[in-house]
């Protein structure tokens, strides 16, 4: 009997919860915005890596959590780094969002 009492108590816990984390397309584009922190200075790297945040953001279905993410066939060239910075920005803070989540272990 004694036991029996121990057991349903251990069924009351709450389960541990441990970060979320980042997976497939996220963890991709968590890279690539790492590598923009590096090489924005460049001219010529910078944009193209920018370009391919927003193309990986919209295949991760960011664009609808960010709601002015430009368009894909848009070229970040054309605008200044504060600009691509700014954009940079909206998809790290979204990335930091999804990962700091609290799942149950």
């Amino acid at each position: 009997a004694k036991r029996r009492a121990y057991a349903s108590t251990i069924s009351y816990l709450t389960p541990p919860a441990d970060n979320a984390g980042l997976y497939k397309g996220l963890q991709e584009l968590s890279e690539l915005v790492r590598s923009y922190q590096g090489l924005r200075e460049n001219g010529q790297r910078g944009p193209t890596i920018v370009n391919s945040i927003i193309a990986t953001a919209r295949t991760c279905n960011l664009d609808k959590d960010i709601t002015d993410l430009p368009e894909e066939d848009f070229d970040t060239k054309e605008i200044d780094i504060e600009e691509r910075d700014n954009i940079v920005g909206k998809v790290y803070r979204r990335l930091m969002e999804i990962e700091s989540r609290a799942l149950p272990m």
